[in-house]
């Protein structure tokens, strides 16, 4: 079953230079994906392609100067770009649900954390009793693999370790039973094993509770291991998606095999590439290609909007050449 659908999305940082002329930074372009129950989709790119912002298009948590310009959100059906705040309101945070960067950085400093934990509760029923929403909080601590979660719901954000306070975001955004979550950079910052722990647990949640959860990251590693599809994002577009197998083991567009290629041996992948130059201006875009200016393959057709070619019924690729590069893995 599909939970979210975005097509055609387009986000746009929109302002005025001195001289009051309008400015425009293309930042999504025509993204488009899905995310399925029980699913986990991993958004990969390099800072600047559009993963985070992707994300708080999702939420409704964008600010000015950035606004959708076009396209449409859907979640379970309804589409979220048309809904006025109060319906909005309605869904963030209980139906969908957010895990954001630097989790120490996301607690309140002043606020033991159970109460914190316990006024998303609150937020999204006010009838809910103090007791009861405490009790809320507890049982969700307990489900995220906090120890002792009755007197650790009495500690302080400073009291809590890195891998502790992911925990207790985690636990923040289950409470309300949400059916997708997103978790956008969930290990940075985090020990090796922390960040392993913090992973197993977000897959093993996934699969209890039949959700749906995207993984926005940098750590391809990650992406190989616990994400069942993968979409790759340059420069605000989506150029490559589709099983995380077939995308990393017969990747097709050439920023993908360049990403995969600059990645570490862990991976066990050995394509002869690497991510030069920096990325395009989004204020002046190039008309075809975004990638043209850093593609070793980019030839005159370039210049003109590539085709989203399929692959397979799963995997396609924005790329003229993507067809012919080498034969599909099987």
């Amino acid at each position: 079953m599909t939970l979210l659908e975005v097509q055609n999305l387009h986000t746009h940082f929109i302002t005025r230079d001195i001289g009051n002329q309008v400015q425009v930074a293309k930042a999504l372009n025509s993204v488009s994906f899905k995310v399925d129950a029980g699913e986990i989709l991993g958004l990969v790119g390099e800072t600047g392609a559009g993963k985070s912002l992707t994300a708080l298009s999702i939420m409704g948590l964008l600010r000015p100067p950035a606004e959708i310009v076009d396209g449409s959100i859907r979640f379970e059906g309804e589409d979220i770009v048309a809904m006025q705040r109060d319906e909005l309101n309605r869904i963030r945070g209980a139906a969908i649900a957010m895990v954001g960067q630097n989790p120490r950085g996301a607690l309140d400093p002043l606020t033991r954390i159970g109460e914190q934990i316990a006024r998303v509760a609150r937020a999204h029923d006010p009838q809910l009793s103090n007791d009861k929403a405490t009790s809320m909080a507890v049982e969700s601590m307990e489900r995220v693999g906090i120890a002792d979660p009755l007197r650790r719901a009495q500690a302080w954000p400073h009291e809590l370790s890195g891998g502790m306070a992911q925990r207790v975001l985690i636990a923040m955004a289950l409470i309300n039973g949400p059916r997708l979550l997103i978790a956008d950079e969930p290990t940075t910052g985090l020990d090796v094993t922390v960040q392993a722990q913090i992973l197993d647990l977000l897959r093993a949640l996934v699969q209890e509770l039949n959700m749906g959860a995207m993984i926005i990251t940098h750590d391809l590693g990650v992406v190989a291991q616990y994400c069942n599809r993968t979409a790759v994002m340059y420069a605000g577009r989506i150029v490559e998606e589709g099983g995380t197998r077939s995308v990393f083991g017969d990747p097709r567009h050439p920023y993908t095999k360049a990403l995969i290629g600059s990645t570490p041996e862990k991976l066990d992948f050995t394509l002869d590439a690497e991510v030069g130059g920096g990325p395009p201006n989004l204020y002046a875009l190039p008309p075809g290609c975004h990638y043209i200016d850093r593609c070793p393959k980019a030839a005159a057709q370039c210049n003109s909007m590539p085709p989203n070619l399929a692959l397979s019924a799963t995997h396609h690729a924005l790329c003229h050449f993507a067809a012919g590069d080498q034969a599909r893995a099987s």
